[in-house]
């Protein structure tokens, strides 16, 4: 038995345990929003250690302890998953002990800089242009001395170094108080984002800025060297670079030439580092006693005997002709063998960088003409299928001149493979992207946004469509059938659009719409036929939406639902148009422009009826006597039998009374006799006269109104017969009376005798 009932636990218990994950798996999946993020986090961790959650019910049911003890396991397994799995934590603690006291205070009251601001893209640009120039500097500070700048004044130079001192040291705070992205989502911890910083670039940034400080502190030419340290500011210069070419990403020319602006800086940099491995070359030849380009007389004379600078510009030119062409001009040539190898190491790196940076130029140089190139492809196409389907001339020219404007408008956009990318991100990232582009347009309609819940217009947000319309096209023809309409709602991205009446009166311009506007609410939400038609005055680029898309959407939600049937119904009904816009021309919320009175002839009914009240003297006109069915006269003759059963039913009636007050009222003298007789006679009239007298005007009112059909039953005739059914019945009831008081004569005669 005890088996039977632990198996019976177990099961129940495995069930539980199915019945939790399975549900809390649900609610992960459908994105269902937990009670708050630590429940969700629990969840997750608890499924992710299931096995270990399974043997704390295993470990429950057999010691049977208290659900605070079970709980209490549960929360030591979220714990332990946390700090294994969950590096946020690690990151806060760290942070903690790198930021403590007061520079915490501080550190706190600098706001959060978001990432691609324009004043923090201009910084970054400050602070990239001076590593750069850095980069360029240094090789021919450590090459040719600090006297190669002899002709730079010196307050310039303590400037400089003193500008770009504060510039990294203030680029370093920032980076401390400056968001990034993590799998798609913005961090704005400020823990987080000091413990990246100090975990990625920080020492880098730091070792630089101290070379860079030591070189501006000490004037000796020794600790040259230690210069080279600034080089680990490489990493930033690269992010920066990463963060412009995101941004001119979208302008092809400027990102054309900002590619090329970095291949040029890249070769630059080359050429300033081989003329300081050259000069450097040609030094140490001529510290040896060997002839040396520094002292042979060439076209240029001694070289060693001019200034640093001249020294530096004459290498830079050696450089650039041995590294781009692969060979000098004979004017400068190495005259012993350590020039003679740096001569032919330079020859065989500039083979090697100039095929890469040619390649490189030329793929930046296709990459521009790529999208003339496809253009050219798709003109060909639709050329070739034209002049192979024998089109007509004047049709070709206008589908040409239509490509060409829409080409032209569309720009270097591809529309194909943005849904094709739109459709790799994660369902959620994916409706925020399209709420973020499309649906910014719904919150511009106050239709939509003043109206319908943010969920719904989220969800309505996937189903706009993008419309490009050539000049002058037709939209829509509010009556022509032949034209098909989705009964869409339109909004205005580019162009400009005309509204004109259904009477194709074009030259009747009722409304110019631009940038902004919208206009096909009223069929989108009514059903209803369209009251103007719309067409393209220039090119123009549209987002709508179907109305089918907009009902199959709004099902979902059911106050939406309703406050749609609201306003539908306000349209309809009750003329309001004040939810969907106004009159194009009085500006008024009753009635639209194809029936404003303004400048429309538009009738009131109502009016007309209560101002126009005349009289109407009807002429008399003698109706045909038709007596084929006789139709009144059955019905009096109907009425009449029903009468004479209510008389019939009465008189019984009294009658019955009569006997019943006779036979228990013989006690009673004649006086009171004929005061009871009076009452009873009165009653007696009052019932008569109730059903024949009333009937009987009833039907002489009828018979004397359709006395051509009935002419027997006139007003003389129908009151006679009255009067002779009341006399009828009178002598009835005087028969009664009399033999009342005959027998009461001789019951008193009879008691007087004895």
């Amino acid at each position: 038995m005890n088996k039977e009932q632990n198996s019976v636990n177990s099961s129940a218990d495995s069930i539980e345990m199915a019945q939790f994950g399975d549900q809390q798996m649900k609610h992960i999946n459908n994105g269902t929003q937990l009670q708050s993020a630590k429940s969700k986090a629990m969840t997750i961790s608890l499924i992710r250690n299931k096995k270990q959650v399974e043997d704390i019910y295993e470990y429950y049911k057999s010691n049977e302890i208290q659900p605070e003890e079970k709980l209490k396991l549960l929360q030591k397994v979220y714990n332990d998953d946390v700090d294994e799995h969950s590096a946020d934590s690690k990151e806060i603690k760290k942070t903690e002990i790198v930021l403590p006291g007061f520079y915490r205070k501080f550190h706190e009251a600098i706001p959060i800089f978001y990432p691609n601001t324009p004043g923090l893209l201009f910084w970054k640009g400050w602070v990239g242009l001076i590593i750069l120039f850095f980069f360029y500097e240094i090789p021919i500070y450590i090459s040719f001395d600090k006297d190669v700048w002899e002709f730079v004044p010196e307050w310039a130079i303590i400037l400089i170094a003193v500008l770009a001192l504060l510039t990294f040291s203030f680029d370093m705070c920032l980076e401390f108080h400056m968001a990034y992205y993590s799998h798609g989502n913005l961090v704005v911890d400020r823990a987080k984002i000091a413990h990246r910083y100090l975990q990625s670039r920080f020492l880098f940034d730091l070792i630089a800025t101290l070379a860079l400080l030591i070189r501006s502190i000490i004037s000796t030419y020794s600790e040259r060297w230690l210069y080279l340290f600034f080089y680990l500011k490489y990493p930033s210069l690269e992010r920066i670079s990463f963060q412009f070419g995101e941004i001119v990403m979208l302008h092809r020319r400027v990102r054309t030439i900002f590619q090329i602006g970095k291949v040029l800086a890249v070769l630059q940099f080359v050429f300033i580092v081989y003329a300081c491995i050259w000069y450097l070359a040609c030094l140490y030849a001529t510290n040896k006693g060997y002839n040396s380009w520094l002292t042979h007389e060439g076209n240029f004379g001694a070289i060693s005997e001019l200034t640093q600078i001249q020294k530096f510009f004459y290498s830079y030119y050696f450089s650039v002709g041995t590294t781009t062409t692969t060979m000098g001009y004979g004017d400068m040539q190495p005259l012993n063998t350590f020039e003679v190898l740096v001569g032919m190491g330079g020859i065989l790196f500039a083979v090697l960088i100039f095929a890469v940076m040619v390649n490189i130029i030329f793929k930046i140089l296709e990459e521009y003409a790529i999208y003339d190139i496809k253009r050219y492809q798709q003109r060909l196409i639709i050329n070739r299928y034209m002049m192979v389907k024998d089109v007509p001339q004047q049709l070709r020219e206008r589908v040409r001149q239509y490509l060409n404007e829409h080409w032209y408008q569309e720009g270097n956009r591809d529309t194909q493979g943005e849904q094709e990318i739109i459709g790799q991100l994660a369902p959620e990232l994916k409706a925020e992207l399209q709420l973020a582009s499309c649906g910014k347009i719904l919150l511009q309609i106050p239709l939509f946004c003043t109206n319908f819940s943010r969920g719904f217009l989220r969800e309505l947000s996937s189903s706009i469509q993008e419309m490009n319309y050539a000049e002058y096209e037709m939209i829509f023809l509010g009556e022509d059938s032949q034209f098909l309409d989705d009964q869409s709602i339109y909004f205005i991205n580019v162009g400009q659009i005309a509204i004109f009446p259904n009477n194709f009166n074009k030259q009747l311009l009722l409304k110019k719409l631009g940038k902004g506007d919208y206009f096909g609410e009223f069929t989108f939400l009514t059903g209803f036929e369209r009251k103007a038609s719309a067409q393209a005055l220039q090119y123009s680029q549209l987002y709508k939406i179907r109305r089918e898309d907009f009902l199959s959407t709004l099902a979902k939600f059911n106050e939406d639902y309703e406050k749609y049937w609201m306003i539908k119904d306000k349209i309809e009904f009750q003329k309001d148009f004040s939810a969907i816009g106004q009159c194009y021309t009085c500006q008024s919320t009753s009635h639209y422009s194809t029936e404003c009175e303004v400048t429309h002839l538009v009738v009131d009914v109502n009016k007309l009826i209560v101002f126009n009240q005349d009289k109407q003297d009807r002429l008399k006109f003698k109706r045909k006597e038709k007596k084929k069915w006789q139709t009144f006269v059955r019905i009096e003759c109907f009425k009449r039998e029903q009468v004479d059963n209510i008389q019939t039913g009465v008189k019984n009636d009294m009658e019955q009374k009569l006997k019943e007050v006779e036979q228990g009222q013989e006690h009673l003298d004649d006086d009171e006799f004929k005061k009871f007789q009076n009452i009873l006679k009165t009653n007696f009239d009052k019932y008569t006269n109730q059903y024949e007298v009333k009937e009987g005007l009833q039907g002489m009112d009828q018979a004397f109104q359709f006395t051509n059909y009935f002419i027997e039953n006139n007003y003389a005739n129908q009151s006679e017969f009255i009067n002779t059914q009341v006399q009828m019945k009178q002598p009835t009831r005087l028969s009664i009376t009399r033999s009342k008081q005959v027998s009461q004569q001789r019951s008193r005669q009879s008691s007087v005798q004895q």
